[in-house]
Parts: C-alpha cells; sequence; structure tokens
C-alpha cells in the first residue's frame, strides 16, 4: 500500500491512495481492466513502472477520517482480489 500527498496547481492538495497489484507483463490487461468494470469500488488501475496499480485520490481538505479509511479498506481489498484472481496469489 503506497500513500501520497499530492499538490494540484501548487494550490489543491489531494491524497493518493496505491496498491500494486502484481506485473503488467505476466497478466492480460483487457480480463484486468474488465473485472475492475464489473467491480462498485471507484478506482482506477494503471501501469506504473511495470506494475498494474489500483489507486484512488481524494481532495484533503475537510476530509473526514471515514472519507479516507473506508475507501483504503475497500482499495487494498480489490488489489487482493485482484492478485489473487489474475496473478495467482498475495505477493505484494
Amino acid at each position: 500500500m503506497i500513500i501520497v500527498r499530492e499538490v494540484l496547481d501548487k494550490q489543491h492538495e489531494w491524497v493518493q491512495i496505491a496498491s500494486p497489484c502484481g506485473l503488467a507483463s505476466q497478466v492480460d490487461l483487457r480480463r484486468v481492466l474488465e473485472e475492475v468494470g464489473r467491480s462498485t469500488v471507484a478506482c482506477g488501475l494503471a501501469i506504473m513502472g511495470e506494475h498494474v496499480i489500483v489507486r484512488h485520490s481524494l481532495p484533503l481538505k475537510d476530509l473526514d477520517i471515514h472519507e479516507f479509511t473506508d475507501p483504503l479498506h475497500l482499495l487494498a481489498g480489490t488489489a487482493d482480489t485482484l492478485e489473487e484472481t489474475f496473478w495467482g496469489g498475495d505477493g505484494y
């Protein structure tokens, strides 16, 4: 799990939550994207370096702790499910 503070336009603070799932070279990306499309979790799928990651961003201004922890748990669960389904285990 990677949690990073980002500043957009030198004024808006956001927090980005990301979790790696596996190597992009070891998976059928179309199948992974189709699975994420069937998911009810609002998150994005991206390739960073050589890894497929699941990520979500939230504005920090007026952020309630539950507005952070709930998506954090959902994203972690989604990443674990994708990792198990498409990469065969929990390597991250």
